[in-house]
């Protein structure tokens, strides 16, 4: 594992997942930086409000699914196990679909940040090749 998510090419955003903890949340990077991040309690529902964020948040941001280049997902939980698998669910979806790049993010914790490296510093980072 290392600890670095490689930013895509051509100008296309990073989604990062974390719907492994008390708050889920999904954030957007472009260029290294957090374009939009979007924050709410976990539980019930967790799969249905992660992708009316997702959604949301790329609409605030002018893009569209296929402006994304590359997603990382949480996938260490201590209590929210549907959820978790709602968000890798997810993330793996967005990258089948498309020449999106998919990172599995152990410790994630996405408070209290301003840039995509601060956002997987204290996660242990692995890229998950396709498997076609």
């Amino acid at each position: 594992m290392t600890n670095q998510i490689q930013n895509p090419k051509d100008g296309k955003a990073t989604l990062m997942i974390d719907t492994a903890s008390e708050k889920a949340g999904v954030w957007l990077t472009l260029d290294g930086k957090v374009a939009g991040e979007r924050k709410w309690n976990n539980g019930p529902g967790a799969g249905l409000r992660l992708l009316k964020e997702i959604d949301g948040l790329l609409e605030d941001n002018g893009l569209k699914i296929a402006d994304i280049g590359a997603v990382g997902v949480n996938v260490t939980a201590k209590k929210w196990f549907s959820s978790v698998r709602a968000g890798v669910a997810v993330a793996n979806s967005l990258a089948a679909a498309g020449d999106v790049k998919l990172y599995e993010m152990d410790g994630f914790n996405g408070d209290y940040v301003s840039d995509e490296m601060e956002l997987v510093k204290m996660a242990k980072v692995r890229y998950l090749p396709k498997i076609t």
